[in-house]
């Protein structure tokens, strides 16, 4: 296919993709993958001349397929969508940025943490720039970017217009950082103190996130909260913590059957992530006793436990191309 026909059919699909009056097929926005330099300036012009409310539904489908597949690239797309005077449209590119590993990337997210002036847009680049901070934590960024990222996450916090919400996302992500600066366990330890139920979540968030175990007595207390929210995030700090959480893995259990079933499912899902005998036992248990989601999470954790156990042996064996789907928007803005 020559380089003309690819630009001819980058136009032709934006113009059938953006047009407001018909559904979004999926499928079809696999046309935007791996998009060249050439592509990416047609795309650019094309994309302000559709309609704005139909831009946003675009965006946030295609941060939703970019997420579901990782052999689609809209690395190009989403750079710039980052630009777009909707923030919904910006927070979508934002997400969409989550396996992006390029230092332009982390630059940008940077730029958009510290500058956006919505935000929404700001919390979610603190989400996002979790990744790095994960990279960073693990030891696979080199020092003067991990130094960099932690500088830049530290000077939005600390800044006095810096919004709670935004604040309380960058501890979370902070947390991944634990092992390499200890004022990350000192704000964890201030932000749980605190009598105020979203600074509590991030605490336990970033607890989660740290690696120590030394988090486990909090987190035990925080799974017999009277907030599910709290709950909620005790038993995915369990979980995000493995089998450091062995010894508690009879409480989260007991989570299993909490009336929240969002912290139900999570608990299920934090035993799976936990794995050794006991959680096996309370995973078959709930495959066999239960029903509904609580049954579907079970056998998905028990699934997942066993992969860790014998990854080879669990691989599928079959992957049957889905049909296509259809993507209408959300309701609400986020």
């Amino acid at each position: 296919m020559t380089e003309e026909q690819n630009e001819r059919d980058i136009e032709e699909a934006l113009a059938e993709i953006g047009d407001h009056n018909r559904p979004i097929v999926l499928s079809e926005l696999k046309v935007f993958n791996d998009l060249d330099q050439d592509e990416t300036e047609i795309f650019e012009i094309e994309w302000l001349r559709i309609e704005p409310s139909h831009r946003r539904n675009l965006a946030q489908a295609m941060q939703e397929v970019g997420e579901a597949s990782l052999e689609l690239d809209f690395r190009a797309v989403f750079s710039i969508l980052l630009t777009d005077q909707d923030p919904a449209i910006r927070i979508a590119a934002v997400k969409g940025m989550a396996e992006d590993t390029r230092r332009s990337s982390l630059r940008r997210l940077s730029e958009l943490l510290t500058t956006d002036p919505d935000d929404g847009v700001r919390a979610n680049a603190a989400i996002t720039l979790g990744a790095w901070a994960l990279r960073a934590g693990e030891g696979n960024l080199d020092q003067r970017t991990s130094n960099e990222l932690l500088q830049t996450l530290w000077a939005v916090f600390d800044d006095r217009q810096t919004s709670t919400l935004v604040r309380q996302r960058l501890l979370e992500t902070l947390g991944y950082l634990a092992d390499s600066d200890p004022r990350v366990n000192q704000e964890i330890g201030a932000a749980h103190q605190r009598l105020d139920d979203g600074w509590q979540a991030a605490a336990l968030c970033a607890m989660g996130r740290t690696g120590l175990d030394q988090w486990l007595p909090t987190i035990t207390a925080s799974l017999r909260s009277h907030e599910p929210l709290l709950r909620f995030e005790a038993v995915r700090a369990a979980g995000e913590l493995g089998d450091l959480a062995e010894s508690i893995v009879n409480h989260v259990a007991r989570a299993t059957a909490d009336g929240d079933v969002e912290v139900a499912t999570t608990a299920i899902w934090a035993l799976g992530q936990i794995g050794g005998a006991a959680a096996r036992r309370f995973l078959e248990q709930l495959v066999n006793d239960s029903e509904g989601v609580r049954r579907e999470a079970a056998a998905e954790a028990l699934k997942e436990l066993q992969f860790f156990d014998d990854p080879i042996q669990s691989l599928p064996l079959d992957d049957d191309e889905d049909e296509d789907e259809y993507w209408y928007g959300d309701d609400e803005d986020e």
